[in-house]
Parts: C-alpha cells; sequence; structure tokens
C-alpha cells in the first residue's frame, strides 16, 4: 500500500496505541482500507469480529459504512476453520474483509521476503542470493564501494534495445565490458522490460556459497523463469549451477542474462557454452557529456568544476564518476581533488580478486610508464625492465595479463593498459603506496630521452591522488633529482619542474636574462598585427614565466617578463603571447575581481613612462587592445576523449572591470595626444566594440 498511516506502539511495548483501526490506508478513490492486529490466541474468531464491529461504533469511530472499502484483520491463530472464516466475513454486509495469520505472514518471509527473515529474524531460509529486482538494488546499494544502481537510466537507447532483443532470441545473453561501464545498471533495466511479462524473475548477487539449494527452491515448479546473474565469475561452481539450471526439462522455460568483467569473460563464456551458444554484447565507455549529463540528472551537481575534475578522474568509467560524485556532494571539492580511496577501494580490489603478485604489477607498471609497448622496440620499456626486472618472466606475464583482459596485447607486439584509470592507479600502487620504485631514481633514469613520460606520471599523480602526503613525497623526489641533475639539463628541468620549485626556478630565468645580450630594436617597423595570426613561443623561459600566470608568483614573473623586454624587445611577439594567453582574463578573473589584470596594466603602463619609453608603450597599447575585448575565445581539451573545445566567454560585469577599462581609456587618450601613438589608438578605437559592457 502507499499512503498508510500507523497509529504507533505504546511507548515501551509491543503494543499498539489503543483505537479503532490500529492502521489505516487512504486509497486513490477516497475510500478507506482499516487494519486491526490482534495478538489474542484463546477466542480469536470473536475478538476478530469485536474489533470489526468496532470500526462501525461512532462512539470509537466516526466514519460512514460507504468510506470504508476494506478491512484487514491480522491474528495469530492457527485454528480458524473455514466456516469460522466464512462466518467473519458476512460480519457486516457489503464490506470486504481479509484475514492475515502467522501462516501467511510466515509464507511471505520464505518465498517473498526471505531478506527480512533473515535481517529482523535472524533465520536464513536461503544463502540470501536470490533477490526481486527491487531487494537486488537495495543490497547493491548497501555496499559502500559500489555505486548506487538506484538512479535514472540514461545515454543506453541503443545498447538496451539490443539487450532486449537478444533475450527475446536467445536462451543466454551476455553483457561484458571494462568494470566499472555500467553493466548492471544496463542489466537492469533489461530485467524491469522483462518483468512485465508473465515469468518469475530473480537477480542473483553470488555471496560465495553455493546455491544448489535455492535452485531448487526457487525453481520449483514448470513454468517460464528470468535469471540475471551479476558478476557471473563470481559465482560458486557456475557450471554446476548452469548444469543444473539449463538441463531442465521443456517444461522449464528459463532465459539468463549474464554480466561479466572483461578479464573474466572467456572463462565464462566458456563454461555457458557447454549448455547454450550466447549472444555477446560488448558495452563501451560512456562519452564525457553523457558522464556530466548522468551526473547532474542524478546527483544533482552543476558545478562545472566539480564536472570536470569528476570525469577527469573516472576517464569513462561511470561507477568511479558515480563514486567521486557522492563523495563531492558529501565533503566538497576537496573530496575529488585527492581520489586516493576511491581508486585504492576500486581498483585495489581488482588486484586481489585477479590475485596479481609483486612481479605481475610491475610488468603493468612498465607498460603503464612506457606504453604501447612494441616488443623489443620501447627503449624506454627495456630501461626500465632492465633496472627493476631483470629476471622477471616477461611474456609469461603478459601472457597472463592479457587473459585477465588487464592489457591489450595486438597480434602478440603491442602491449598497452586496457583501462587508463586501472593503470594510474597502478602507478600510484608502485611508486607511492608500495614505494617498491623511488621516484627520484625514476626521474634521473628518465631525463632526458623520456622526461615527457615521466612528466605525465608526476602530473597523473599530483592531479588524480592529491593528498598532502603524496604531494610532498613527489615534490622532494622532484627536487632531489634536480639537485642530483647534469649541468647540461638545468633548463629541462627548469621547464619541466618551474612550478615545483618557484624560488630555484625564478632565479635560474633572472640569470639566464642577466647573461643574455641586449638588443637593440625599434618597434616602428615591426608589423605585429600580422604576427598575431601566427601563434608561437620561441623562447622558453618567456613561456615558462607565462606559468606563473595564475600564482602567487604573478607579479615576480611580470617584473622579469618586463625586464627581458627590456634588453629582447625583438621578441615582443613571444612576449605578447605569454600575457595575452597566460596572464590576463579566464573564466575565474571576475571572481577574482580583476585583480591580476589591474596588477598587469599598471605595471606595463608604469613601464611605458607615459609614452616616453617607446618599445614598452608599443607593447602597453597592443595589451590594452586586446585587454578591452568584451568577449574572449580559449581552448580547453577533453583529456578522455582527445578533443578540444573552444569556448567563447563574455567579460563578466562589475565595479573593477568597469575601473580597469575607465583607466585604459584615460591612458589611450594621453597617447592619442603624441603623434607617434596617434595612428596606433585611432586604430585601436576603430577596432574596439563594447557590445555587453
Amino acid at each position: 500500500f502507499k499512503n498508510i498511516q500507523t497509529l504507533g506502539a505504546q511507548t515501551g511495548t509491543n503494543k499498539p496505541t489503543k483505537g479503532i483501526p490500529d492502521s489505516y490506508v487512504l486509497t486513490d478513490n477516497g475510500k478507506y482500507i482499516l487494519i486491526n492486529y490482534g495478538s489474542v490466541n484463546s477466542q480469536p474468531v470473536h475478538k476478530i469480529k469485536e474489533d470489526i464491529r468496532d470500526c462501525f461504533n461512532d462512539a470509537k469511530l466516526l466514519l460512514k459504512k460507504d468510506k470504508i472499502k476494506k478491512i484487514i484483520c491480522g491474528h495469530c491463530s492457527t485454528n480458524i476453520h473455514i466456516e469460522q472464516y466464512e462466518d467473519i466475513k458476512e460480519v457486516i454486509e457489503g464490506v470486504d474483509i481479509e484475514l492475515i495469520g502467522v501462516d501467511t505472514i510466515s509464507h511471505d518471509l520464505a518465498l517473498i521476503y526471505p531478506h527480512i527473515a533473515k535481517n529482523q529474524l535472524g533465520i536464513s531460509i536461503d544463502t540470501n542470493q536470490f533477490f526481486d529486482i527491487d531487494d537486488f538494488v537495495k543490497v547493491y546499494d548497501a555496499n559502500g564501494m559500489n555505486a548506487p544502481i538506484d538512479c535514472d537510466f540514461f545515454h543506453r537507447k541503443d545498447e538496451i534495445d539490443r539487450v532486449d532483443e537478444s533475450i527475446k532470441n536467445n536462451v543466454v545473453t551476455i553483457l561484458t565490458g571494462a568494470s566499472g561501464i555500467g553493466k548492471t545498471r544496463l542489466a537492469l533495466e533489461a530485467c524491469r522490460h522483462y518483468s512485465k511479462g508473465n515469468s518469475k524473475l530473480y537477480c542473483i548477487r553470488s555471496n560465495g556459497n553455493l546455491m544448489y539449494e535455492d535452485i531448487k527452491y526457487y525453481i520449483d515448479e514448470p513454468g517460464k523463469y528470468f535469471i540475471f546473474f551479476d558478476d557471473a565469475n563470481m559465482v560458486a561452481s557456475l557450471d554446476n549451477v548452469l548444469n543444473t539450471i539449463l538441463t531442465m526439462s521443456k517444461e522449464y522455460e528459463i532465459k539468463i542474462l549474464i554480466t561479466v568483467r572483461d578479464y573474466a569473460k572467456d572463462v565464462v563464456i566458456e563454461t555457458v557454452t557447454k549448455y547454450s551458444k550466447p549472444e555477446i554484447i560488448e558495452i563501451e565507455e560512456l562519452k564525457d557529456d553523457e558522464i556530466k549529463d548522468i551526473l547532474r540528472t542524478n546527483l544533482n551537481i552543476l558545478n562545472s568544476d566539480y564536472l570536470d575534475k569528476i570525469v577527469e578522474i573516472a576517464n569513462g568509467n561511470i561507477r568511479l564518476a558515480y563514486l567521486a560524485g557522492l563523495r563531492s556532494i558529501d565533503r566538497g571539492y576537496q573530496a575529488i581533488r585527492n581520489a586516493e580511496d576511491i581508486f585504492r577501494n576500486y581498483y585495489g580490489r581488482i588486484l586481489n580478486e585477479t590475485k596479481l603478485n609483486k612481479e605481475d604489477i610491475f610488468i603493468l607498471f612498465f607498460i603503464a610508464m612506457a606504453g604501447p609497448v612494441k616488443k623489443s622496440e620501447n627503449p624506454f620499456y627495456k630501461k626500465l625492465k632492465e633496472q627493476y626486472g631483470g629476471k622477471i618472466p616477461e611474456n609469461e606475464i603478459i601472457s597472463k595479463l592479457y587473459s585477465l583482459e588487464l592489457i591489450d596485447w595486438f597480434e602478440n607486439k603491442i602491449t598497452n593498459i586496457a583501462d587508463q584509470s586501472m593503470g594510474n592507479y597502478v602507478l600510484y600502487y608502485v611508486l607511492f603506496e608500495k614505494k617498491w620504485i623511488n621516484i627520484t631514481e625514476l626521474i634521473l633514469i628518465a631525463f632526458p630521452y623520456y622526461r615527457r613520460k615521466i612528466i605525465y606520471v608526476l602530473t597523473t599523480l599530483m592531479e588524480i591522488f592529491n593528498s598532502e602526503e603524496l604531494s610532498h613525497y613527489v615534490e622532494e623526489s622532484i627536487i632531489d633529482a634536480w639537485d642530483d641533475a647534469p649541468e647540461d639539463q638545468e633548463i629541462l628541468y627548469l621547464e619541466s619542474f618551474y612550478q615545483v620549485d618557484p624560488d630555484r626556478a625564478l632565479c635560474i630565468i633572472k640569470k639566464h636574462i642577466d647573461n643574455d645580450r641586449s638588443v637593440d630594436f625599434n618597434l616602428c617597423y615591426e608589423d605585429i598585427e600580422k604576427k598575431k595570426n601566427y601563434y608561437h613561443i620561441e623562447i622558453k623561459e618567456i613561456e615558462i614565466l607565462g606559468g606563473y600566470g595564475k600564482t602567487d608568483r604573478f607579479e615576480d614573473a611580470i617584473d622579469l617578463l618586463l625586464l627581458y623586454f627590456s634588453k629582447r624587445p625583438d621578441l615582443i611577439m613571444d612576449f605578447y603571447f605569454t600575457i595575452t594567453e597566460n596572464m590576463m582574463f579566464d573564466k575565474y578573473s571576475c571572481n577574482r575581481k580583476y585583480k591580476q589584470e589591474s596588477i598587469l596594466i599598471n605595471k606595463l603602463w608604469i613601464k611605458s613612462q607615459n609614452g616616453r619609453n617607446y618599445n614598452n608603450t608599443i607593447l602597453y597599447l597592443h595589451i590594452v587592445n586586446y585587454a578591452l575585448q568584451t568577449k574572449i575565445t580559449y581552448t580547453e581539451e577533453n583529456k578522455n576523449s582527445k578533443s578540444i573545445n573552444f569556448v567563447y566567454m563574455t567579460i563578466g560585469f562589475s565595479e573593477e572591470i568597469a575601473d580597469l577599462r575607465r583607466k585604459m581609456w584615460e591612458t589611450l587618450g594621453m597617447l592619442r595626444a603624441n603623434k607617434k601613438y596617434y595612428t596606433i589608438v585611432n586604430d585601436i578605437l576603430l577596432k574596439t566594440h563594447v557590445n555587453n559592457i
């Protein structure tokens, strides 16, 4: 029933509060179902009749007879005979009477709600592996390590149509795909579709117990059955289970739906094929935009920063995305800056289930570090193996990892991690959780030839597993490696790790600036507008300084840029691109009240000396021309889909941007009075649009 109301129990007892009825239900047509509970064993028929008559006693209940649809009487007697039952039903003419006794309750507990018997009474009627759809969802969601499956279903229309068609045409359908990709949720949707028919439907979630007795109990008579095995590779003695079910007589019409993880599918398919030819359906990962849509709809996560971070963690894995989303709701953005617990609970379990040893994990690590690996043609892979795994039986382990679907192995030549998120966890597991390999040593081995590989690995660790302890460990390891690096690699370490040790990096850049030659160069002969169409930064030091654009070293970086420009005005395009791309407007500027933009414009204006320094003034004018835009365009990388988004952003209006623009217009007015800048300022006036300001 829906809308059921109860008077509750007397305080400190198991007795209901006195009153008529004990509970009631308001039906959709406005009539009531009245419910009485009786615990009297002696003369139960008399008590039941009395309770029914009390429902029409105005002194106890003021409710007209035509408002009563039905009366249900619960009782504890096991000795109500047929004639007594018929007598009770006739107590009030025209009102339906239903009796529910302890026999009915025990029957329902045994056949329909065995989990209630186990949880509330401590009685195990079965091994607690067979469920209806709703109870399966409750049991599944009770495990905090799983993403909830009690959620809306999106973006799988083609897949669900194919699964429905397969169930219709096959005895067994197998759904396979990477762990966490959404197989169980898809299978449940198919179960719901099929439950609309006249088949008995059971969802099976293995707990490691044998289920032969359960099968006899639930599949107890001829008829139509639909059985869903979730994670069939976990079912104890799967061969015997399928043998029992699929060799029953033709009076038993049985359909089976199976989900299985990639690394275990071959064994399951081979087992099923002994008894029936299955259709195998591969489930693909969801796209980033689809994952974001699911998070918005099911978890009401709307913040774009949260969504971007979650899909970065998930890497196409909807289960990881959901778990990360739940953590972000519970603990805020900080909870998803560090995804250690999410990955450890999820991928750590896979390492345990597949029984990988240290040598197996080392090979996975080498592939994650150096991959893809074309046999004998990846020098970094060979170097890692020589350094850390000289005696490891490589071919045997690669074959094992491939059989477990943990790596892709093309024509026995090329290997790559099948699940990128799994690869990220293996990097974390080896380098930080177990510390089997020293990061400082690994950096020195990787430089200079494989530095991009090690930078990717360390960046991945810092971005996904962003704990304070890990960050400190990685940063200390980088600094130690930098200390031991050869002098001829200084610029490579500077370019790679300038954010880790900014004091050292800025000092090195200052030294390079001081040592560089000064160039006498007059910008009046330079066609700057034409060169704006060809983005290129030649000098690494200038590009690195741009990397401090959104950090607390912003002002130091600007001062060094302007110092360098005073020596090398011939590199004006490097300075222009660095400043406009990395030190000006972004989507957070309005929240920061345009503080950095104001500091930058002010420093540039001071260096121009009110127009007396020609080269600095030219740089100022071109930066101001950019800063007076009301809309900007920038690109954002979609890491998982390997694509680029072009983002068009309107500069958010505020008092601060209005004040900044006013100051820029005032300086342009001053410079326009100088004939050296008159034409340039007029061009700015003609090209600048003030829409939306």
